[in-house]
């Protein structure tokens, strides 16, 4: 969000209204949602970039999205940071097969099927 101390006009306010709203935009539906046409939108765009309000991300054709905040106004990021230092944790551990598990299912039984024995036709 823009700092208190700095103006938008109404053609930057719409823009950065616009990548609010979707957090992301690609350049070209950001060109073609805006109203006032496209020199303003290349002079609203550039306005917000000089102003470190906005970014240009990846894409085909780029994208704008929100800066990220920097010095006292960032926030710190939930659940990343204790008490100033990165938290740990303990990595992900999955059991593994192991000798006393079953054999994984053979044939028919493998889709629920029975076998039927050979003797109840002789």
């Amino acid at each position: 969000m823009p700092a208190s101390n700095q103006q938008l006009t109404p053609e930057e306010g719409f823009l950065f209204t616009l990548i609010v709203d979707r957090k992301s935009v690609g350049i070209g539906k950001a060109r073609e949602l805006f109203p006032f046409g496209e020199v303003n939108f290349d002079k609203a765009k550039a306005a917000l970039l000089t102003k470190g309000i906005i970014t240009i991300g990846r894409g085909r054709g780029g994208s704008l999205q929100l800066a990220e905040p920097k010095g006292p106004e960032a926030a710190e990021p939930n659940g990343l940071m204790t008490l100033g230092l990165p938290a740990t944790q303990p990595p992900v551990t999955y059991p593994k097969r192991g000798p006393g598990r079953p054999p994984k299912a053979q044939g028919q039984q493998a889709n629920g099927q029975v076998a039927l024995s050979l003797e109840a036709n002789g």
